[in-house]
């Protein structure tokens, strides 16, 4: 089940998102990290909320007004935020789970605990389609507790260690730990820096201001005095005691004792680390390891002074535990609104002071809504499959995030210039799907299959270059290495088997056997293996696991082509595009793979957007030299695009000149297309935004109006803290091009040849020599039929053993079912192994026997259909199953071939014909229904299919 996380934190600095798929394995919940980002809040709403919180008063029409505009807020970031990543929110988003925006927390003694986090769910769940958790706190604080701190949950079920004591501590407006709020985080230092700034700042970037101040340790000792402090945990602490006016306070002391601004800073920043180190000496264990989370973790002052505060403490950022910072709180409220679908419950009332635990959380319904608990009810939790995706994760005992920077630099020599479909090859430091650190990657590769198989490639010459690297690489497929390799694989090597079991290592396919003496036990632990154990195992040179040859050979008879088949990767073609549009793809080829798709996947409303041409019109234009992918360039030309007015295209009697310009029509709109916004408003269509009205009606008018201004504002540059892995935006990479684009200047590329596209049309020998490539082996075919060829007569022989056999208490036995003594004998169980293997009824031998004197046209025409379709047969369905199918028995209608009185049958074969027809008589009279003769056969590995013919014969007439 896919769950976006919605949060909105005291310091109000934006709107954290985070998508994160969660399945279950064996009663243990698994998640992965799918994408998060951050989108700011407008800033009309957040002055409101502000206001509200400071003055501790508002109109009843105001806080209504407010619950809603959160709700459009957050609907709107989740839009924007899916457009943003690629994710398909109908398809790839499954429930909404949004902690809203606190205003007001008061858990203070001699009061009637409560809580209130607003944004209204419905417009959430109305704007997106998705069935939406919300109003998290309610039920702890209803319980007897605390309503926080929430993220111990998260932190109990994904960071404990069994050895290190471990402490997670988030600095956001306030600090929390994983069981108790510390104390003011950020919002005192922020409060003091847009007062002392008036407004123009928001946060101490990077710690300056604290910096270049002196701390005032007297101040800070009063600050410490404050009963929280003293106060033992369970404890939560909010705004409503360390806000703005506190602060105001703090100040106007703090100016009268002739403190500058940045000594005041200095002082805050000072009393926070102060506060954090005084909380873990008086209430926690001595710590091994501290996490920061949250924006605290990004000032180097803080830090610096929580160091000295905790100095045997190794004080680092959120990151090292592979989830970054950003997405922590994302996580955690996609993890609780996980387990209120599923009715568990999410909080620690060790932590939160409550009186048992509880189900976080409340429901509203929306389209989705019936899926989703259905899907909850029957424990459907498995992991979401992405079509069209490979992951891969490197194991090393390495630092992570160097390795990533090696690695990356070293595969840099096949990757710079290739043209992805969809995603690069790119690495994150993260975690496992069982918890273990490593370096992992997504890469969709949609219809380019090229993509996947260059990425096992560079994970081939990674793991060759770097020793140490383990490799784990599948796709929605499962294990494709192994579908592959599929006719080679040893008998006990399956789906169910597989799982865990197969990694690259220096350059080779390793699969880790099954034990099978009781000394393997004590080195490959049996059932499924943890990733750890299975890691270990395959780095182990006393443990074989290298696969076979043949399996090495199978496995990576696509990845060995490269590096020579990326020269046949790209496809270039002459086009007439607007000059600037030649310039862009001339300096950066790859965006075409961007332009392409969305050209590809346009709808009716995106298709108005760029019939103005405003950014590129079709004039002046150039014939210009573009690369493409063969994919890319064989989606653009199978795409019929009727011309919008501004182009005008030559007559196609002039060939080469209306192909070039065709190609550059369709080339020019999509790069013209900024279709976000289109995209944007045709989601709030789909969601009934709009209300029905007509376009151009006042309404509508109005509100595609607010729309597109909250649009503007969720489109907004981007903060600077954004991560570096994150993708540059099409349209940012666009203009940040174009900044410097002189068209006088501009000579387009046209000295190479254009490649002829001919391979767009498969010829018949094309489509046969593909089909002899994924033939299998002469050794394949050998283990696809296995021992059970058996001709006639073995069958009969089978058949009157098992008539004239004995039967016990249980009942008849059939070949293979002896006594538990003979099975203990080798020659015993060889027999029993090629007894139970699959039969195959030789149709043409039967047919020979029926009828010796056949003519011999008539013999070579059923042959040559014979060996036609023998040989179809034999090329594998390579993404059916592990191993081959049994091949079924074909079809014989029996009374279209009678003996005559002078037929004889080969001295060298001695059937009973008459027994032949009573049992096939037999088996027709089933109709197709279970019955003794099925039952019988099928005992001896013998299916017979149903006579189709003739009931289809009796239905025509």
């Amino acid at each position: 089940m896919r769950v976006l996380g919605l949060n909105s934190g005291t310091s109000l600095d934006g709107i954290d998102l985070a998508l994160c798929d969660f399945w279950s394995e064996e009663d243990i919940l698994n998640v992965r990290l799918i994408a998060h980002g951050e989108k700011q809040l407008p800033d009309a709403i957040r002055r409101q909320v502000l206001d509200i919180i400071h003055a501790n008063r508002a109109s009843l029409d105001a806080l209504t007004e407010l619950n809603f505009q959160l709700g459009e807020a957050f609907g709107q970031a989740c839009l924007a935020f899916c457009e943003e990543k690629g994710i398909r929110m109908d398809e790839e988003v499954d429930v909404i789970s949004c902690h809203g925006q606190t205003i007001w927390h008061l858990v203070e003694p001699h009061r009637t605990r409560s809580t209130w986090q607003t944004t209204e769910s419905a417009v959430i769940a109305h704007l997106t389609g998705k069935t939406v958790v919300s109003d998290m706190r309610v039920a702890d604080v209803a319980a007897g507790g605390f309503g926080a701190p929430l993220v111990s949950f998260l932190d109990a079920m994904m960071f404990c260690d069994p050895i290190k004591t471990r402490a997670l501590q988030n600095i956001g407006g306030i600090e929390a730990a994983t069981s108790f709020d510390t104390g003011p985080g950020n919002v005192l230092i922020d409060h003091a820096v847009r007062h002392f700034t008036n407004g123009q700042m928001h946060y101490d970037k990077d710690g300056q201001m604290g910096a270049q101040g002196k701390v005032d340790q007297t101040l800070v000792d009063a600050l410490m005095s404050h009963p929280y402090f003293s106060q033992s945990p369970p404890k939560t602490t909010g705004r409503e005691l360390f806000g703005d006016v506190y602060c105001e306070h703090f100040i106007q002391e703090a100016q009268a004792k002739g403190l500058s601004p940045s000594d005041v800073i200095a002082t805050l920043t000072a009393f926070t680390a102060q506060s954090i180190g005084q909380a873990y000496r008086d209430f926690g264990p001595a710590l091994d390891e501290c996490y920061i989370g949250g924006g605290g973790g990004y000032n180097p002052t803080l830090m610096k002074l929580l160091q000295e505060q905790l100095p045997n403490t190794r004080v680092v950022l959120m990151e090292e535990t592979g989830i970054p910072a950003s997405a922590k709180e994302g996580l955690l409220f996609a993890l609780i609104g996980h387990e209120c679908i599923h009715g568990r419950p999410s909080n620690l009332p060790n932590c939160t002071g409550a009186k048992e635990r509880k189900v976080l959380g409340k429901i509203t319904p929306s389209n989705n809504y019936l899926a989703v608990m259905r899907r909850a009810l029957d424990g459907q939790t498995e992991r979401g499959v992405v079509d069209n995706e490979v992951y891969y994760m490197l194991y090393s005992t390495a630092n992570l995030s160097r390795l990533s920077k090696d690695v990356l630099e070293y595969t840099l020599q096949w990757t710079q210039g290739y043209i992805w479909q969809k995603d690069p090859f790119r690495l994150v430091v993260g975690r496992d799907e069982q918890g273990l650190a490593c370096l992992k990657g997504t890469t969709r590769f949609d219809d380019c299959l090229d993509d996947e198989w260059f990425i096992v490639f560079l994970l081939l010459k990674i793991s060759d270059h770097f020793p140490d690297v383990v490799i784990r690489v599948n796709d929605n497929d499962g294990e494709f290495l192994l579908i592959e390799a599929a006719m080679e694989l040893p008998s006990w090597l399956d789906p169910d088997t597989s799982d865990n079991r197969v990694y690259l290592y220096q350059s080779n396919i390793h699969i880790i056997p099954l034990p099978k003496t009781p000394f393997e036990i004590m080195t490959i632990p049996p059932g499924k293996l943890r990733t750890r154990d299975a890691v270990r195992i395959v780095r182990d040179e006393s443990i074989a696991t290298v696969a076979a040859p043949n399996i090495q050979r199978a496995a990576f008879q696509r990845p060995m082509k490269y590096p020579a088949a990326l020269q046949d990767h790209h496809h270039k073609a002459f086009a007439t595009v607007p000059i600037p549009v030649a310039y862009l793809l001339q300096q950066d080829p790859s965006l075409i793979a961007p332009a392409i798709e969305a050209f590809y996947t346009r709808d009716a409303l995106t298709m108005q957007a760029s019939t103005r041409m405003s950014k590129f019109p079709p004039s002046p234009s150039t014939t210009a030299l573009i690369t493409f992918t063969k994919p890319l360039y064989a989606q653009l030309v199978s795409q019929k695009f009727y011309p919008p007015k501004l182009f005008t295209l030559p007559p196609r009697s002039t060939g080469t000149l209306y192909k070039r310009a065709e190609l550059g029509m369709k080339v020019d709109y999509d790069i013209e297309r900024d279709d976000r916004w289109h995209r944007f408003k045709s989601a709030l269509t789909r969601n009934q935004y709009f209300r029905d009205e007509l376009p151009g009606s006042a309404l509508y008018k109005e509100l595609e109006a607010q729309a597109k201004e909250q649009y503007l504002q969720t489109w907004r540059q981007r903060s600077e803290e954004d991560e570096e892995d994150q993708p540059v935006p099409f349209h940012k990479r666009i203009d940040a091009l174009l900044a410097d684009f002189d068209p006088s200047t501009f000579k387009p590329t046209s000295n190479d040849k254009e490649d002829d596209d001919a391979w767009l049309n498969i010829r018949p020998e094309d489509l046969e020599a593909l089909l002899k490539q994924h033939a299998p082996t002469a050794s394949a075919r050998e283990n696809l039929q296995g021992s059970g060829e058996m001709d006639l007569e073995n069958m009969m022989r089978q058949f009157e053993s098992f008539l004239s056999g004995g039967a016990g208490l249980k009942g008849a036995e059939f070949i293979g079912e002896g006594s538990d003594d003979e099975d203990e004998e080798v020659d015993d169980d060889e027999e029993n192994e090629e007894d139970e293997a699959p039969v195959q009824f030789d149709v043409a031998e039967f047919m020979r026997l029926l009828h010796p004197h056949a003519s011999t046209a008539d013999e070579v025409e059923e042959n040559e259909e014979e060996a036609l379709d023998a040989e179809v047969r034999s090329y594998p369905n390579l993404l059916a199953t592990y191993r081959p199918s049994v091949s079924k028995i074909r079809e014989l209608d029996e009374d279209e071939h009678e003996l005559n009185e002078d037929d004889t049958v080969d001295d060298q074969v001695s059937i009973n014909l008459a027994t032949v027809e009573n049992l096939l008589e037999s088996f027709k009279s089933q109709q197709g229904l279970p019955g003794p003769l099925s039952g019988i056969l099928g005992g001896l590995g013998v299916v017979l299919p149903r006579d189709e013919g003739k009931e289809n014969e009796e239905e025509a007439s």
